[in-house]
């Protein structure tokens, strides 16, 4: 039975990389033992075939041109690779005017900046010694026996979680072992 979808139209999906492949000759042979058994039936894979061998020959002439050709075209670009002006940019020409001394009186320039914001932020760059001591509120420090008292919370504190760790609680002056 003869497969008539379109006769000029394209290959079938699954047949159409393989008919390429089958063209080169890139085809494993039982692939290609398949493809010439479906070219048999579909003739729209076979006018693709018959396309793809009008075709590409047509698209890839390897027709190669004459050394002097090649001579004559060499030539010609060199003699426009040669015309070609050099660009001229402004700040080369301000680096050129300058010479070598922009590099050094920008380092003296850094290092000035550095010793003036130094010298004039000396306060703002001290750490607040508030800061690494504790805070401590006022109602605490005015009475030294409640700053025992929350010394003993912490401690207790610590214990309870101490406690919670190796497993056992502590209710009322008992421990229960869990």
């Amino acid at each position: 039975m003869i497969r008539d979808k379109d006769a000029h139209g394209s290959a079938c999906e699954q047949f159409e990389e393989k008919l390429v492949l089958y063209y080169f000759g890139d085809c494993p042979p039982a692939e290609q033992e398949r493809v010439e058994a479906h070219l048999k039936e579909c003739v729209s894979c076979g006018c693709f075939l018959e396309d793809i061998r009008t075709m590409l020959p047509k698209t890839a002439d390897s027709t190669s041109m004459p050394d002097a050709f090649w001579h004559d075209y060499y030539a010609e670009v060199m003699t426009k690779v040669a015309a070609v002006e050099p660009r001229a940019y402004w700040w080369k020409e301000w680096v050129s005017f300058l010479g070598s001394w922009p590099v050094p009186a920008f380092g003296a320039a850094v290092v000035i900046i550095l010793a003036l914001t130094l010298a004039f932020t000396k306060g703002m760059w001290r750490a607040d010694d508030r800061a690494a001591k504790e805070i401590i509120p006022r109602e605490i420090v005015a009475d030294p026996g409640k700053l025992d008292f929350f010394k003993t919370m912490d401690v207790l504190e610590s214990l309870e979680f101490l406690e919670a760790v190796e497993g056992t609680t502590s209710t009322r002056g008992r421990i229960h072992r869990l």
